[in-house]
């Protein structure tokens, strides 16, 4: 009883969509061979629930996927700028309470930060009890991010959006 706990279909036809799309078949051995991969590796690995999301909202998780590659673009840009024409610039180091954020929003947020050129997430604190959730983040050009202050409001609007496009569910 406990293997079937552990085991979610969701998961179940993730796994096996991943493993169809690597070997690039449909043959019946294939399917079969991912439908117990996927099987196993719940059973073996199974990984912590974490908190899950309410409804999706389609329109704020399109200006949220917008303003995120809108703001790889820049960064990309400045960066390569800097690269290039050998400005000098400042890096620094910013840490940045996020208050009581879900594990999911952290998750999200942290990554997004990092695969923005420029911005590294170096520590990741979670949310517990009263404790606020933080990033520790190293900015390459503190100046041109507005200083400790604009890489707080820059993560603190990103994590508003996630919330926006992504709630929590009602009672959590």
């Amino acid at each position: 009883m406990k293997l079937l706990r552990n085991t979610s279909w969701k998961m179940t036809v993730w796994l096996l969509l991943v493993w169809v799309a690597l070997f690039r078949s449909l043959e019946p051995l294939v399917v079969i061979g991912g439908l117990l991969v996927a099987l196993l590796v719940q059973w073996v690995g199974p990984m912590m629930r974490v908190g899950a999301v309410g409804r999706v909202r389609l329109g704020a998780l399109i200006a949220l996927g917008g303003r995120f590659l809108w703001d790889m673009f820049v960064s990309a840009l400045h960066v390569s700028r800097l690269i290039v024409t050998g400005a000098r610039y400042r890096s620094g180091f910013v840490n940045i309470e996020l208050g009581q954020v879900s594990d999911v929003e952290l998750m999200i947020s942290s990554a997004m930060t990092s695969l923005v050129p420029g911005t590294l997430v170096i520590s990741v604190t979670r949310a517990e009890g009263d404790a606020p959730g933080a990033m520790y983040l190293h900015v390459i050009d503190m100046q041109a991010s507005g200083g400790e202050k604009g890489v707080r409001q820059m993560i603190e609007a990103q994590t508003a959006r996630i919330r926006r496009a992504l709630p929590r569910p009602q009672g959590e």
